[in-house]
C-alpha cells in the first residue's frame, strides 16, 4: 500500500468529505428544480461547477501518489464521464428537463462513482 505524507493524507480526508457535500447539492437541485425555483439553486450548482474542478485538480494529484495502481486512473476517468453528463444541463431550457437529468444519469452515475472512490480511499483515510 502506498505510504502517504500529512498534507497528502489530508487532502484525502478533504476530498473525500468534499464528495458527500457535492453529493449532497446534486440531491438538493434535484428535489429543488420545480416551477418556481428557489434562488438558491443557481448558487448550488455553481458550488458544484467549483466542487467538480477541485475534484479534477485532486485527480491531477491521486494519479501521481497512486501511479502504481490502475484503479485510480479509472476512477478518475469515470468522474469525466460524469461531467461529461452534467454539461448537458446547458443545452436544457427547462427546469424538468435539468431535473430528470439530474434523476435519470448524473446522481446515479455520481453516487455509484462516489461509493466506488470512498472504497479506494478508505484504507489510506481510516486510522
Amino acid at each position: 500500500m502506498t505510504e502517504l505524507t500529512d498534507a497528502q493524507y489530508q487532502m484525502l480526508k478533504d476530498y473525500n468529505e468534499l464528495l458527500t457535500g457535492m453529493h449532497e447539492g446534486l440531491i438538493y437541485l434535484e428535489q429543488n428544480l420545480i416551477e418556481e425555483v428557489p434562488p438558491q439553486v443557481d448558487q448550488v450548482f455553481n458550488d458544484l461547477l467549483a466542487g467538480f474542478e477541485q475534484l479534477h485538480k485532486a485527480h491531477s494529484q491521486m494519479l501521481v501518489i497512486f501511479t502504481d495502481n490502475g484503479e485510480i486512473t479509472e476512477l478518475v476517468e469515470e468522474c469525466k464521464q460524469i461531467i461529461e453528463q452534467l454539461t448537458k444541463w446547458f443545452t436544457f431550457d427547462s427546469n424538468l428537463a435539468k431535473q430528470q437529468l439530474l434523476t435519470n444519469q448524473v446522481v446515479p452515475a455520481f453516487d455509484s462513482w462516489k461509493n466506488n472512490m470512498e472504497q479506494f480511499l478508505k484504507p489510506y483515510i481510516v486510522h
